[in-house]
């Protein structure tokens, strides 16, 4: 299986948080596989990308919802 994420380590990233654009380097990236069940009883596999940046404390934001520009950000609400 190959997974490809949108952002790299250390790549500056944008997100919201206490409702403001924030800024961030990626610091840590999670991937999480699983088989979840899907129409007529069957399963899929299904993947979760989270991000976050240096400091355990530091929140993990989904791929989804993280961009490349302020301006991606911005027109993205």
């Amino acid at each position: 299986m190959k997974i490809e994420t949108k952002f790299s380590l250390n790549q500056e990233v944008w997100a919201m948080k206490d409702n403001r654009p924030y800024s961030f380097r990626v610091w840590d990236i999670n991937v999480a596989t699983g088989l979840v069940p899907c129409d007529n009883y069957g399963t899929k596999v299904s993947s979760s990308i989270t991000y976050r940046g240096y400091g355990s404390s530091s929140p993990w934001y989904y791929e989804n919802s993280l961009f490349a520009t302020k301006e991606e950000l911005l027109a993205s609400l």
